[in-house]
């Protein structure tokens, strides 16, 4: 027996989704069916239309936002002499979480997987050049898979190729947080020791 064609391509949807696979799809899709009140479905397709048409990423670090330039960026409070790299918009999420970092980001967009065919030139490493005038501080905060420390010693290179005041400090989450792990899973403690004891990463021979 076949779902109609809007129920399979509503499931089909889900499994879009990371983690959800074709049974937690068909809960979901069978749960939304099943409301006796539809408003709820139209709030959610209006928020997810939303999504769509009013989220784009920073002109400066390309974070998410509704403006061309976002919030963290037009902030005259924060510290504009410091950047922390990080992978994407999720890890920003992670560190305002716990309101212990209060400089400035510079998204990537992803990390390098050659695996998977992504390489230096897909992510987003060419507007950092156009950031480093007014630097006193870049924090590389990628995860510590291997292809997070393939894009953290990627993105070292990067910088010293760029960076003209070798005053400039570069440095690195410190070690402690577990081989493999997103920010998302790791705790507010965990994070804050990352961050308070992050490490210099200037490179192999100096």
């Amino acid at each position: 027996m076949k779902n109609s064609p809007t129920v399979e391509k509503l499931i089909e949807s889900f499994t879009l989704l990371p983690g959800v696979g074709k049974k937690t799809a068909e809960r979901y899709t069978f749960f939304l069916i099943n409301q006796k009140n539809k408003n709820k479905i139209l709030y959610l397709s209006k928020h997810l239309k939303e999504l769509v048409n009013n989220i784009k990423s920073c002109n400066i670090c390309g974070y998410i936002t509704e403006k061309n330039i976002c919030n963290f960026c037009s902030d005259s409070q924060r510290d504009h002499s410091t950047i922390m790299i990080v992978a994407d918009n999720r890890d920003v999420y992670c560190f305002e979480k716990i309101n212990h970092y209060h400089g400035l980001y510079h998204i990537l967009g992803g990390l390098i997987d050659f695996s998977r065919c992504i390489k230096p030139e897909n992510l987003n490493f060419n507007s950092l050049k156009d950031r480093l005038k007014t630097i006193k501080e870049i924090i590389i905060a990628t995860n510590s898979t291997l292809e997070g420390e393939i894009t953290a010693t990627y993105s070292k290179k990067f910088l010293k190729k760029y960076l003209k005041d070798e005053k400039i400090k570069i440095t690195k989450l410190a070690y402690g947080i577990p081989i493999g792990l997103d920010f998302n899973y790791l705790d507010e403690k965990t994070l804050c020791n990352a961050i308070n004891n992050r490490n210099n990463f200037k490179g192999e021979n100096e």
